[in-house]
């Protein structure tokens, strides 16, 4: 970061502090830049090129090349809102001929010789947050921006020149259905093998932001009733996605992500401005997370989510499932390397 006084003529470098996020500081009208501006007369800029673990996103499609492909609609209901915000699919709409690929593109081929090599980044530049690596089943979402994304059929080269963020947008949704014959079919598999008699493990989630300028996950178990807190993050950063879309039914993301854990005081102080309801009956899902009175001005709940989760271990894999509702119709399905394995590698 530069500081340039007119007064004086004079430049100084100074490190970004870890606490302050980047987009305050080069953002429009960037908080920090302008404060120092107006209360201090002093101009700052930010080196682009000095930042520090940038994430990368890729997406991957299976036999891209050679299909016809067009964003459709999804008329599925989903308890998930960034669905309704953003309702588009991208799928395949038939055969064609195959076509080269575009090297630098938002989305390229996927190739299973590719996989060892995925995310090699974090091992040329390691992150200063200890990472969490894990496979979530899913669906990337789309919400269009150009007429040229309306196309009932669209060439793959034609695919692979849309612009992200100027010509559309995406979010990924890790809510999943038994409306995939392959998900169907390893949820099948998965709920044969779980151990008998074991209780699944009732969680909430509470993602907040504008505590103290920051945004921080609390995670809470239910015991005895009661929800008890189990742990709390804050500087979620996210290194890498690596989205692969397998068919027009299955997809699944591989995220890095890093966390910062919060102070033991501090995740007191932020359970004092919430209000959590004590499910009756059982019914977890029925759970609700408010704030009091005495939260500070700017701190608000951006999403919380009650979850029955039970962990099934195969095939070296340990995976998550995470029923949504009683009826277990919505769910989320994540996998890991085994405790074994991860250290093996």
């Amino acid at each position: 970061m530069n500081f340039h006084t007119t007064a004086l003529s004079q430049t100084k470098d100074l490190a970004i502090p870890a606490h302050v996020p980047v987009g305050a500081v080069i953002g429009k009208g960037g908080s920090y830049c302008k404060a120092i501006r107006e209360n201090h007369g002093v101009r700052c800029s930010v080196d682009g090129t000095d930042r520090k673990e940038e994430r990368v996103f890729e997406v991957v499609a299976r036999d891209g090349p050679t299909r016809w492909w067009s964003f459709q609609k999804d008329t599925e209901p989903s308890s998930d809102e960034q669905v309704l915000e953003y309702p588009y699919r991208l799928q395949q709409s038939g055969r064609a001929v195959e076509t080269p690929c575009e090297t630098l593109s938002w989305i390229k081929e996927f190739r299973e010789d590719d996989m060892a090599n995925v995310m090699d980044y974090l091992l040329e530049k390691p992150s200063e947050l200890p990472l969490r690596i894990k496979v979530a089943f899913g669906q990337l979402c789309f919400k269009l921006r150009s007429i040229r994304c309306k196309s009932s059929t669209i060439a793959w080269p034609e695919l692979q020149k849309l612009r992200n963020l100027d010509e559309f947008t995406t979010r990924w949704s890790n809510f999943c259905t038994r409306s995939s014959p392959s998900i169907v079919a390893l949820m099948d598999d998965l709920e044969s093998w779980m151990e008998k008699d074991v209780e699944p493990q009732k969680t909430l989630s509470v993602h907040l932001a504008g505590y103290k300028g920051k945004s921080h996950d609390l995670k809470y178990h239910l015991v005895g009733g009661h929800w008890k807190l189990h742990n709390a993050y804050s500087r979620r950063h996210v290194r890498g996605t690596y989205d692969v879309i397998l068919d027009n039914d299955t997809s699944f993301r591989l995220r890095a992500v890093g966390r910062d854990e919060v102070s033991e005081n501090a995740s007191a102080d932020i359970q004092n401005h919430l209000d959590i309801s004590t499910p009756d009956g059982g019914d977890i899902f029925h759970t609700k997370v408010m704030l009091r009175q005495t939260a500070p001005v700017g701190m608000h709940i951006k999403s919380f989510q009650a979850k029955s989760k039970i962990h099934v271990e195969a095939n070296g894999l340990r995976f998550s499932i995470c029923y949504l509702d009683q009826r277990h119709d919505e769910f989320r399905l994540e996998c890991r390397l085994e405790t074994v394995e991860k250290e093996k590698n």
